[in-house]
């Protein structure tokens, strides 16, 4: 060891010689040698050597691993960091981040289904604004139409005519080979006089065979009904499936007597009423039980019309018998009788209506007797007086 003496402030009055230092040196610690510390050495812990570390590579089946010397280096007081602690947050705060979480997802899964529902309406919304708008337009036409047929309803045929028109009656009571119609030869004055009454040119015949009965209404087709506003025909014969007999026993189709005065053979006639009354029975049963002793005039067919403006009056129901008494049929009696009384005040149906309950009032213990109506009428008939 070194020492500096001129840092020594000594009180000498004379200048010391370095040389009286040398005494006070064995006072002074020498200057230790590094290999003094040698002997130090053993208090120190030796870097250990790798070769130290083979004794424990029995204790690993596979060989040492790095992370397995480094997991002995690692202070057994520390812990590994969990998977809160990495996320910065305890138990408490990831619970609610998860709630958060689930209940935003549902809160978007809420607003598609939302979504998808709205544009569902809108489209349902459209769809019933189309549909309201055809129920709309089909609900004005059909008040229209109701409208339309209430006024065709109320209101009549014209018959402000004179006369009204021509009325054909055939009266059929001889036959060649069926039986003469006791008690029918009445029945044409009978309704001449009623007809001629409600303003009708009245023409009557009897006895007409085939080729007369089709030409008198061919002829009626062929003739100007121009000053006319109506036509009527009555038909008194034999009948059978639909038909009305000839003198000469040829069963003739009431539709095709009717087809002459429709509006296409007879313009003059278009959108007037053709009324035809036909007394023959329709078929051979009857309306109530078999066994009638009495006289009957025919066999049944249904009547169907195809065109406007046409009334038929049968004096039964289709498919039976027609009654006829000496004093001629029940239907010709009540048809002229209420026809007389009503027609100048009352629609046809009406009066119509009255014959049915008159023919259902027949005093009979063993049958019934009802009248039928078929009609395409499209408005009133009164024979309204002038």
């Amino acid at each position: 060891m070194s020492f500096d003496w001129q840092d020594q402030d000594y009180d000498y009055e004379v200048e010391p010689d370095p040389s009286d230092y040398l005494d006070y040196a064995d006072h002074f610690e020498v200057e230790p040698d590094p290999s003094d510390y040698l002997d130090y050495a053993d208090n120190f812990e030796v870097e250990p050597d790798p070769s130290d570390y083979l004794d424990q590579v029995d204790g690993y089946e596979d060989g040492p691993d790095l992370y397995d010397f480094q997991e002995d280096l690692i202070d057994e007081s520390r812990t590994e960091p969990g998977p809160l602690e990495l996320l910065g947050c305890d138990e408490a705060e990831l619970t609610e981040k998860e709630r958060l979480k689930t209940e935003l997802r549902h809160e978007r899964e809420a607003k598609g289904s939302a979504f998808a529902l709205c544009r569902r309406l809108e489209q349902e919304t459209v769809n019933l604004k189309t549909q309201g708008e055809a129920d709309k337009r089909e609900i004005e036409r059909l008040k229209e139409q109701i409208a339309s047929s209430s006024n065709e309803n109320t209101s009549s045929y014209d018959m402000s005519q004179d006369p009204r028109g021509v009325c054909v009656i055939i009266n059929n009571i001889h036959f060649e080979d069926m039986a003469d119609r006791d008690g029918a030869e009445g029945d044409t004055d009978r309704l001449r006089e009623v007809i001629e009454g409600l303003g009708f040119t009245v023409v009557t015949f009897s006895d007409l065979d085939h080729a007369k009965m089709v030409a008198t209404m061919k002829d009626q087709g062929k003739a100007d009904h121009s000053n006319y506003d109506c036509f009527v025909c009555v038909i008194m014969s034999h009948g059978t499936m639909g038909k009305v007999y000839s003198s000469d026993d040829v069963g003739i189709d009431i539709c095709e007597l009717m087809k002459p005065v429709n509006a296409k053979k007879c313009p003059s006639l278009k959108g007037k009423p053709k009324l035809f009354f036909i007394q023959a029975c329709q078929g051979e049963k009857t309306q109530r039980k078999e066994g009638f002793d009495g006289e009957y005039d025919a066999k049944p067919v249904p009547f169907i019309c195809h065109e406007a403006d046409f009334f038929l009056g049968l004096a039964t129901v289709p498919g039976y018998v027609a009654r006829r008494d000496q004093d001629g049929a029940p239907y010709v009696h009540h048809l002229a009788k209420l026809l007389k009384d009503f027609g100048p005040t009352h629609d046809l149906s009406a009066i119509m209506a009255m014959v049915c309950d008159k023919m259902n009032d027949i005093n009979d213990d063993k049958f019934g007797w009802i009248s039928s109506n078929h009609s395409t009428l499209r408005k009133k008939v009164v024979f309204s007086a002038k």
